[in-house]
């Protein structure tokens, strides 16, 4: 459950939020169930199959099988959930489960951009990263962790709030630390 002290705007501590999927996205995710479930059944030839129709019903298949998980775990079961506390930032995804202490991050903040998204960037890069986190921070030239985590499906939540919690403790904790633009976006990109 989380409260918000009318005085500050800040929600009390600690704080979690349950993903909600608009309707919009529920309509997205059935309907591309459904149109890939028909594709099934409509376009392949079973008596004979050649290997661009495996490969259809293969591919067809596990989109409709993403789609209906992906559709399970944020719209229906919401199990997808942002928690903020004095210690750290955690984030619950379908294929991600991070934690970010405060004193590790250097800045965090929303994009402005549709779809919205929370970009973490961390002072150093950390020696439990996956693989995947190392090749995604050298595909963007960054030389911090930069971590962006979609939004999308937290469509209830309002974010003034969160942002001025989450300021709130982070200020608190941490110096205030201005980031070069450079050091987010290499200068050949610029």
């Amino acid at each position: 459950m989380r409260k918000i002290d009318n005085n500050t705007g800040k929600y009390y501590l600690p704080a979690e939020f349950r993903a909600s999927m608009p309707i919009s996205m529920h309509i997205l995710h059935l309907s591309m169930a459904i149109v890939f479930t028909l594709v099934l059944i409509f376009l392949p030839d079973y008596s004979t199959p050649t290997y661009k129709d495996v490969f259809l019903i293969i591919s067809s298949s596990l989109f409709v099988v993403f789609c209906i998980i992906n559709w399970l775990y944020w719209g229906i079961l919401r199990k997808g959930k942002i928690e903020i506390d004095n210690y750290a930032i955690h984030i619950n995804t379908l294929f991600v489960k991070k934690s970010f202490r405060w004193q590790d991050i250097s800045f965090i903040g929303l994009t402005k951009t549709y779809p919205k998204s929370l970009q973490i960037i961390l002072y150093q890069h950390d020696s439990n990263e996956s693989k995947m986190d190392k090749l995604n921070f050298k595909l963007l030239g960054s030389s911090k962790p930069i971590y962006n985590i979609s939004l999308v499906c937290f469509s209830d939540v309002p974010w003034d709030s969160f942002m001025r919690t989450v300021n709130g403790i982070f200020d608190s904790i941490t110096p205030p630390v201005t980031i070069a633009e450079e050091d987010i976006y290499p200068e050949d990109e610029i």
